[in-house]
């Protein structure tokens, strides 16, 4: 893709992607790689097809499998990315998991979970990558939240609190480390067509399974209805909400939250 706008291209940078493999995550590698950024995707399960589909397209992507969870691999990934691409100038904290119940529904280890994976993988793969955009003199740092984090759930109690907790984290690092030139910012979406709003959807038992296509309709019908724009998300609409804070579009952005739900908020 010829890019006309400087601010925008990604062209020399290197993002680093957790949750890559389908979703949100997944759309962000490609409209990153399509704007001239080199991708490493992160996954806790093997994405290599995916990671084929986008080098067949003539992008420069390397997966790396890692679970976000744990300190050691962190380390390990971030690294091994440094050593691929030689800087990591974008960081995109994208991974997250949904389990909908209430308090007294959720076990305790369900609980510990979504904390570990909503909120311990931003913190160890924010960790461990900060150093090297200190290093080589500036980053940006984008993390995904949730419109929940404004706005409580229905059972959603551990994801809403998890996703509240990353637009503080958010504006934790850009208060700390703005004198590095590193900007970090966050994206909360809501409603949006993923794994994610399938699985929501089976949870609260409206569907079936994830390939039930009248349940999810359905479903999708009624998350539409709480929205002045009457209809879902898509997983391509929060990966140019991304793309906005990855680029020079907003270089003078840090510690903002902007929410792309179709209203729900309003």
């Amino acid at each position: 893709m010829k890019i006309f706008d400087k601010n925008i291209s990604l062209e020399g940078r290197t993002a680093l992607i957790t949750g890559a493999r389908s979703g949100i995550g997944f759309a962000t590698t490609k409209l990153f790689a399509e704007y001239g950024a080199s991708i490493a995707m992160i996954g806790s399960s093997n994405a290599e097809d995916k990671a084929d589909e986008l080098r067949k397209e003539g992008y420069d992507i390397s997966f790396f499998q890692c679970n976000v969870r744990e300190e050691d691999q962190v380390i390990k990934t971030v690294n091994a990315v440094k050593d691929k691409f030689g800087s990591i100038n974008i960081l995109f904290n994208n991974a997250g998991i949904i389990i909908r119940k209430s308090i007294l529904d959720m076990s305790v280890d369900e609980w510990d979970l979504m904390m570990e994976v909503n909120l311990r993988g931003p913190f160890l793969m924010t960790k461990y990558t900060l150093p090297i955009m200190i290093e080589q003199g500036g980053g940006s740092i984008i993390n995904t939240g949730s419109s929940a984090a404004f706005k409580a759930t229905s059972e959603g109690v551990a994801y809403d609190t998890t996703k509240s907790g990353i637009v503080n984290f958010t504006r934790s690092i850009a208060l700390d480390y703005g004198k590095y030139n590193i900007r970090c910012n966050s994206i909360n979406p809501g409603g949006t067509e993923t794994p994610m709003l399938r699985s929501e959807a089976v949870q609260e038992g409206i569907a079936a399974d994830t390939d039930d296509s009248k349940g999810l309709k359905q479903y999708y019908e009624m998350v539409a209805e709480s929205r002045p724009l009457e209809r879902i998300g898509t997983a391509e609409e929060m990966a140019y909400a991304a793309l906005f804070f990855a680029s020079d579009m907003s270089s003078w952005a840090t510690g903002s939250a902007i929410v792309v739900d179709g209203g729900r908020l309003a």
